[in-house]
């Protein structure tokens, strides 16, 4: 089930957009990722993201951590192959 507030993943996650613009500033306020104003179409201001090297350093620290957490987790729910 798809609309224009909501985003799914096949049931893994719901997002819903009311909270995007709140991530969006929590991340800004951490310095992660840079915000800055630029005109599309028929002179629509919109705010474009980058992520900062601080961002990129946050980034891998939590793909770490995550990745970590996957293999405790695959090896608590693998079969025992010994």
């Amino acid at each position: 089930h798809s609309n224009s507030h909501s985003l799914s993943c096949s049931a893994c996650f719901r997002f819903s957009f009311g909270r995007l613009y709140p991530t969006l500033r929590s991340l800004e306020r951490h310095g992660w990722i840079k915000g800055r104003k630029v005109v599309v179409g028929a002179a629509r201001e919109r705010r474009q993201y980058t992520l900062t090297a601080k961002g990129r350093t946050e980034l891998r620290r939590r793909r770490l951590k995550w990745e970590q957490f996957r293999t405790a987790m695959d090896r608590i729910v693998a079969p025992d192959h010994g």
